[in-house]
Formats: C-alpha cells, structure tokens, sequence
C-alpha cells in the first residue's frame, strides 16, 4: 500500500522534484547505471556473448523483430523507463533482435511476435506482451512480477531443451545459406519449425505432468 500510495504522488506531482532522483549516473542507489552498452545506452542488446548476463540482478527482457512496428514501440517503451528524467528505476534493461539474432526464439522460448520477461537472478517470469512503459514500471516498483509463474525449467535458458533450440535454430540458418536444399528450404524449415515447437513439446508434457 505504501508503495502505491508514493508512485501515485510521484505522478501527479504531489511529492516535489527535489524529492525525486534526476539521474542514475550520480546517484549510488541506482548501479543500473553502470550496465552501460556501447550501443544502446542504458539499454543492454542480447546476444550469444552476453546473454547469460540476463542470470543475475534484475532485468526486463524485451524480445521481438525489429521489422514489425509492435517491436517498435515497445523498444521505444524501453527507452523511456531507462531516461533519467523519470526518476530511478534500479532494473536492467535489455533488448534482443529476434530480426537480427533468429537463434533467440530457441534460447529464450521466444515464439511468439513479441515476448517479455521479467528476470530475478535467473528465474524468468513471462510477462504480457501488451504492455507500456507506465505498467512496466508499475510491475517493477510494486512488485506485481512476483504474482506471475516462474518459466518451467525445461523452457529456462540455461536448459537442455533451450541450448537444442538455439542449436536447430542456428543450423537452419547456416543450411540457408548454404543453399544445400535449394528452393526446397522454404518447404524444408517449416516442416523442422513444426517438430521443434509443436511435436517436440507434446514428447515432454507427459512426463512434466506426472512429477
């Protein structure tokens, strides 16, 4: 209740400016800020080096092409939780191009347009893809994430099933361009896609079910 009651005055003005922290790079109760990436600021861009960055401290994951306007405006959602001027908001921020680094559909479980995590030292909680730069701030500063079902973990990034997608994923990729199926690919990658997603799951369910 006390949480809420000081994110609604924060808000609407009710508590003053010089009350609230104006940026993270001076305040020593804001270490998100030394998460810096060349690239993309304050926001951390995933791939396969430093990924495993994402199993320690806290993070809000974004994963989603680039190339649909969604991602889009998602990103941009992402840019303003990481400007100072909104005040502190101890989280890392990380982004993955799903356009850019395929693979990560395998890793992260990712098969949808748009997928959102909530990280806490490596436990990955699946957050609603509908969401804006206010209700993520809201599941972070209230804690609403912790309301939300961890990620089974065979579909947890660390797992066996998670480093075989990665590896399916990739290898589609390189028999792509290697051009071995030749115009039978676009026949060829559907047809993995469907076993990996679908088939394979349905094999592990069972035995999910009864522990």
């Amino acid at each position: 209740m006390t949480s809420k009651l000081i994110l609604l005055l924060s808000v609407f003005g009710v508590i003053p400016s010089a009350l609230i922290p104006k940026s993270p790079a001076h305040n020593d109760l804001c270490p998100r800020s030394s998460r810096k990436s060349h690239r993309y600021g304050l926001i951390t861009f995933i791939d396969d080096r430093n990924w495993n960055e994402l199993l320690s401290g806290e993070w809000l994951l974004l994963l989603c092409s680039t190339r649909h306007a969604t991602c889009e405006d998602l990103k941009a959602d992402l840019y303003q939780l990481a400007n100072p001027s909104v005040g502190c908001l101890d989280v890392g921020l990380a982004f993955g191009d799903l356009s850019e680094y395929f693979w990560l559909r395998g890793r992260f479980s990712a098969f949808g347009k748009i997928t959102v995590y909530h990280v806490l030292d490596g436990e990955f909680r699946r957050l609603s893809s509908t969401q804006d730069a206010y209700s993520l701030r809201n599941l972070v500063i209230l804690r609403e994430w912790s309301e939300l079902p961890r990620l089974p973990f065979w579909l947890h990034p660390t797992s066996t099933w998670s480093s075989f997608g990665e590896f399916v994923l990739k290898t589609m990729l390189k028999i792509r361009k290697s051009d071995i199926f030749g115009s039978t690919f676009w026949i060829t990658a559907p047809l993995l896609s469907l076993f990996f997603i679908v088939v394979m799951p349905c094999m592990f369910l069972p035995s999910i079910n009864q522990k």
